[in-house]
Parts: structure tokens; C-alpha cells; sequence
């Protein structure tokens, strides 16, 4: 299906995130915190989306996002940030520098996966365009 980055400071976290992930046959690729995730991307830029925890040491969801969106080859890769964190003010943050969707810990499968699949599904139709 789709090469899907998640990004998470908490094993648990990414443990959960891949099962779900993986048993609808998504391909799976970890980073550890926001520093991380923009040296893998640079390494995996055929990323479909990314799935990035907001509250992380060293560079928090924000600013990982960006450090992704600086290398990818169209300036974005669709994302979403899964968080504890449900202010309004940080999701128009999110929104205004092109994140695409806001998902609460601790996350629900359902919920999870129809998102990333309206996003993967959105993007598919974008590139037929």
C-alpha cells in the first residue's frame, strides 16, 4: 500500500502505531524524535505520509514537519500529528504550515486508519490530475 513514516519518542507508541498499520499491509519506517525524522526522510523521500507525535525532545511535531517539508522534492508530504495536545491555537499552527490532520493519543484504530486512508486516497487522486 503506502511507505508510511511515523515518528515517536515512545516505543509504545511506534510498537502500536506499526501494528495497526502494518495489518492493513502499510510499509512502516520509525523515527525517534523530530531530529530523527528529518535524517530518515532524507533517506526515504518516496514517503507517502507521515505520522508525527507534536511533544518529542530535541525538535518538537512543528518543527520536524518543517525540517520534512524543507526536503521534500514538492516542498510537502502529507502529514499528520498524533498528540496529547488538542489546543486550537497548535492545530492552526499545524494547519498553517501544511499539516493535514490532527489525531488524539491515545488513538483509536478506526479512526486512525480512515484518516490515513482518506489522505492516501486524496493524494492518489491529485497525482491522476
Amino acid at each position: 500500500m503506502a511507505k508510511i513514516l511515523i515518528v515517536d519518542d515512545s516505543v509504545t507508541t511506534r510498537i502500536d502505531l506499526r501494528k495497526t498499520l502494518e495489518e492493513v499491509n502499510h510499509d512502516v519506517i520509525e523515527a525517534v524524535d523530530g531530529e530523527d525524522a528529518i535524517k530518515v526522510y532524507k533517506q526515504n523521500k518516496d514517503v507517502n505520509l507521515v505520522i508525527c507525535d507534536y511533544h518529542m525532545p530535541k525538535l518538537n511535531g512543528l518543527g520536524a514537519v518543517e525540517g520534512i517539508f524543507s526536503e521534500a522534492p514538492n516542498g510537502q508530504v502529507p502529514c499528520l500529528i498524533l498528540t496529547t495536545e488538542s489546543s486550537a491555537q497548535l492545530k492552526q499552527e499545524g494547519r498553517k504550515i501544511g499539516i493535514r490532520g490532527w489525531i488524539i493519543k491515545p488513538f483509536e484504530k478506526k479512526p486512525l486508519l480512515d484518516g490515513v486512508r482518506m489522505i492516501l486516497e486524496k493524494e492518489a487522486k491529485k497525482a491522476q490530475e
